[in-house]
């Protein structure tokens, strides 16, 4: 990394990275992006690793630096720890309890409690007060869990995982599903079975950024790399990003979780995995780009094909691409 540049206190740029204590992996996409090609508004969209460990104190300053609106966690709700300071500032809503239709405007109009079609337009200098919430959608959820894993154990470790759920040993159960399931099938192939498997998961998160009453918004998962990555090379990909570009993004995840690899490297001999999930290297994020290209014939394609057609990717285009300025 190169020498750390101040970037207003608290917060302050390593290379890409702004960093706060408690906060791992976070960068603003459009400096991360705009090394080497500008396709990215900067100040819009950020990813990082887990809001959890941030402080009250953090949460203000963290609030008061990035004006962030929204956040989209794409975890579990197991996963989430409970009373985490960042919640009391972002309400949190469990997506898969709303419907899609929800989360995108017809026309720039949201929907109020009672179902009718509102526009709330802030200015950045008004004195109104910001609403900010957090969606929470289990990106690697229930859809995950049944067809991409459950669905491709044989019977004998169908029938241990069963026995282990209901015997209350989550912990055997994990790690059954990491070192037999996970383990072997690695985190390129991991890859595309988010893509195939999680696609109403992957349209619900999409839907969020077609909103402009949501920006700017941050989006993350536990380390924000693998689930964190998907979601950002898409969005990427829509912008215009050239695909050297979204894989030299998602590598920067090396460096962004370097602090915590040795713990990363026990949690996952916990739990059956091996040290290749705890690396970003570019090979993951050009096999992903690679299978897209091959099997829908481009990122845009494949986003059609979920659901997010045209009309849609043109919205979030024209709110975070660089040379849609407003």
């Amino acid at each position: 990394m190169s020498s750390t540049e101040t970037h207003r206190s608290p917060a302050f740029r390593t290379s890409s990275f702004l960093s706060y204590k408690g906060l791992l992996n976070f960068r603003d996409l459009g400096i991360s992006t705009a090394e080497n090609s500008q396709r990215k508004k900067e100040g819009i969209l950020f990813r990082s690793a887990t809001l959890d460990n941030l402080t009250a104190d953090d949460v203000n300053r963290f609030i008061e630096e990035h004006n962030i609106r929204t956040i989209v966690d794409l975890r579990t709700s197991r996963e989430a720890h409970s009373e985490a300071a960042i919640d009391h500032s972002f309400p949190t809503t469990v997506v898969e309890n709303i419907r899609p239709s929800n989360l995108f405007p017809v026309e720039d109009a949201t929907e109020d409690a009672n179902g009718k079609l509102v526009h709330q337009e802030i200015h950045p200098s008004s004195t109104t007060a910001v609403v900010r919430k957090k969606y929470r959608i289990a990106l690697t959820g229930k859809n995950f869990e049944r067809y991409a894993v459950f669905m491709s154990c044989s019977l004998r470790q169908k029938a241990l995982l069963i026995w282990y759920l209901v015997s209350c040993q989550p912990n055997r159960a994990a790690f059954l599903v990491g070192k037999e399931i996970l383990a072997p099938m690695g985190i390129g192939n991991m890859y595309k079975k988010f893509l195939i498997y999680c696609q109403r998961e992957i349209l619900e998160t999409l839907l969020i950024f077609t909103n402009p009453d949501n920006y700017p918004i941050q989006f993350h998962c536990t380390q924000g790399k693998d689930r964190t990555g998907l979601i950002s090379c898409l969005l990427l990909s829509i912008a215009g990003v050239p695909e050297d570009i979204i894989v030299q993004d998602y590598a920067k995840t090396q460096d962004g979780l370097a602090p915590i690899r040795d713990e990363m490297l026990v949690d996952l001999q916990r739990v059956g995995l091996t040290d290749e999930f705890a690396d970003a290297l570019p090979q993951n994020m050009e096999m992903l780009l690679k299978y897209l290209r091959a099997t829908y014939g481009s990122v845009q394609e494949y986003l059609i094909s979920i659901g997010f057609d045209k009309t849609l990717q043109e919205r979030v285009r024209n709110i975070i691409a660089a040379d849609c300025l407003t």
